[in-house]
């Protein structure tokens, strides 16, 4: 991150005042689970150099959990247990 963070402005002393950059925008796809948690994380961390506007966050989708019979797991007896879908829902 902080190498394309190095692509967006000029160090110091580098480029005219009036240069504008490019906005390199940096998407990032959390869980439902750790959306709150890695948002925190990289405002933290100063978004690791990157404008606050050029981070954007997105939640994956979900799926329920199955066992290798394919039958339906439960989180608990009245809620489906349910995981992230970046694995492309397998």
């Amino acid at each position: 991150l902080q190498e394309l963070a190095k692509f967006e402005a000029p160090s110091e002393g580098e480029g005219e005042p009036t240069t504008t950059y490019p906005s390199i925008p940096l998407y990032v796809m959390t869980s439902p689970m750790n959306y709150e948690e890695t948002k925190s994380f990289f405002k933290s961390n100063g978004y690791f150099g990157l404008g606050v506007n050029d981070v954007i966050f997105f939640t994956q989708g979900v799926l329920p959990c199955v066992d290798e019979d394919m039958k339906i797991l439960l989180e608990t007896q009245a809620r489906v247990a349910m995981a992230p879908d970046g694995n492309g829902g397998v």
